[in-house]
């Protein structure tokens, strides 16, 4: 009986003491994205969208951060398909991605916030693409590895964040150096 009483205590202490080094947060937010582009006969401008999701913060000060969110993206298209066959080209690209990050973070405790600053690696795959004009889904990459980066603050429980990513790999492989970036500006609100 003693040792079972004595099990249960140690339990309760240890989530405890885990429950201090576990944080969820939901975010969303408004975010810029837009497609590099080496082609001299096509302009992106990037537009306006939105994120909403959230992350997972394990640890104090080393936080190991995954998350999920779900992004809705659009770019403006313009120019010329090529020179040869000058077909005017005016569209918008609307499609939604799943972003997975794994962020590496370091939490700078203060006395009236806790500031952050990470990196890490992502993958993310698309989940819908409006076809209404040249660029179908086919033309798109899929799945892409981006490079992110974030720093925020945490303020009582409210989380503020910049994030911004670029994609490592041609978000259209038949232009050359077409990288997808993006920046959001998320806010949170931090549970736990």
């Amino acid at each position: 009986m003693k040792t079972i009483v004595l099990l249960i205590i140690l339990m309760i202490g240890s989530l405890c003491s885990l429950k201090a080094q576990i944080q969820i947060v939901p975010k969303m937010g408004v975010l810029y994205s837009n497609i590099q582009g080496n082609e001299p006969n096509l302009l992106f401008e990037g537009k306006a969208g939105f994120a909403l999701g959230g992350d997972l913060r394990l640890g104090k000060k080393w936080l190991f951060q995954p998350g999920l969110y779900w992004l809705a993206h659009n770019v403006d298209l313009k120019g010329d398909s090529n020179s040869a066959n000058p077909e005017s080209i005016d569209e918008r690209l609307n499609f939604q991605r799943v972003h997975l990050p794994l962020m590496g973070v370091y939490k700078f405790n203060l006395a009236v916030a806790n500031l952050r600053a990470g990196t890490g690696l992502p993958y993310s795959f698309m989940t819908f693409y409006k076809e209404n004009g040249v660029i179908t889904k086919d033309m798109l990459q899929q799945n892409q590895l981006a490079l992110d980066a974030e720093i925020g603050a945490d303020i009582l429980f409210i989380n503020l964040d910049v994030h911004a990513s670029y994609g490592l790999n041609d978000f259209v492989p038949d232009l050359n150096g077409s990288n997808l970036w993006w920046i959001s500006f998320d806010i949170g609100f931090v549970l736990m």
